[in-house]
């Protein structure tokens, strides 16, 4: 979907940007940590993969620069692919749409995106299906909350004090800007009048600190990251409930028609994965140390709640707060979005 009027782009300095070089914020973006060999197969075939003993099937999959991604190298990492034949070859990408367009593309067989972007592009004609869920911003994250909004001003504290400024956000016109119009909304604002303004990820935080912006929308480990450079963090999510779907495993219905049987062990997979990170927060935080550059930070952020099946919940969420805020007109649910072979 496109960028809504009165949104603009913010073109940060061409050192800090994450897709043409190295910056020094990228000191904390997950590493493209990858495996050699080829994707699972692409469907063009119909053939699948059949996890026959002794058989490992490699599936490229495109991650975004975020600690969410931990529980696809959990089950990496613990043996739990491994364990269904099954090898991940990781893409850094830098947003949900990003992964989309490589999913349409065939560069991944599998994304990970925020949600609400997966339900705009099967609104505008993309066949792709969720898989999994990967992370809800909750009442019983690991230590508090994972994602925040940042901002350099401690007075702004609702969307009221918004009012008027500029506000960050890693893609206009989707769910990262519309979630945060939820939350203006709640807390006393109009949406309207704030200007939702498009930064990187790991951009973000030097965007608020010089001022570019007022505020922006970031996760783990870049809440740790602003909170240390004096930013003022808002747990904006639990102001309007207490769990919040985020992002999703997501992959073309041609890839799933071509590969059930792949699909299937990398969900039963990676379900367990998420069961041993909720249940383990010490062995994540030792994984996120070795997968990722975030080095000693990684012992500081907040982790959050990883559901291991769907719920009508997650997609009902989105699909209202797309419509109320961007006039999407998503019309489908959950049978519609969520593959069949998915947990739920």
């Amino acid at each position: 979907m496109g960028a809504r009027a009165g949104a603009e782009r913010v073109t940060t300095p061409r050192r800090r940007s994450r897709m043409l070089v190295v910056s020094a914020a990228m000191a904390l973006v997950l590493a493209a940590c990858g495996s050699n060999g080829g994707g699972g197969n692409d469907g063009q075939d119909g053939a699948s993969g059949s996890g026959a003993p002794g058989q490992v099937d490699t599936i490229k999959v495109g991650i975004l620069p975020i600690a969410d991604t931990v529980g696809l190298f959990i089950c990496a990492d613990a043996g739990f692919c491994k364990e269904a034949g099954i090898e991940l070859d990781f893409t850094t990408q830098t947003s949900g749409p990003a992964n989309i367009a490589a999913l349409q593309g065939g560069s991944i067989d599998v994304g990970t995106s925020i949600i609400a972007a997966q339900l705009q592009a099967r609104q505008q004609g993309l066949s792709l299906k969720l898989l999994a869920p990967m992370n809800y911003e909750s009442v019983n994250n690991q230590g508090g909350p994972s994602g925040v909004l940042l901002v350099k001003d401690p007075n702004i504290k609702t969307g009221k004090d918004l009012e008027g400024k500029s506000f960050g956000v890693n893609a206009v016109g989707g769910g990262s800007d519309a979630w945060v119009m939820e939350w203006i909304a709640k807390t006393g604002g109009d949406p309207k009048k704030v200007t939702f303004t498009e930064v990187p990820i790991p951009n973000m935080t030097a965007a608020i600190e010089q001022g570019q912006i007022a505020g922006g929308q970031v996760a783990e480990p870049f809440r740790s990251q602003g909170i240390k450079n004096g930013l003022t963090a808002i747990a904006y999510s639990e102001q309007i409930q207490d769990e919040w779907p985020v992002n999703g495993l997501v992959a073309t219905e041609r890839w799933l028609e071509g590969n059930p049987d792949l699909a299937k062990r990398l969900v039963e997979a990676f379900a367990k994965s998420q069961a041993f990170a909720n249940e383990n927060s010490a062995e994540v935080r030792r994984i996120l140390t070795q997968r990722t550059q975030l080095g000693e930070l990684a012992n500081d952020i907040n982790l959050h709640y990883y559901p291991t099946k769907f719920r009508e919940l997650d997609i009902t969420t989105w699909k209202d707060v797309l419509n109320k805020h961007h006039n999407s007109g998503i019309t489908e649910g959950f049978q519609d979005a969520v593959w069949e072979g998915a947990l739920r």
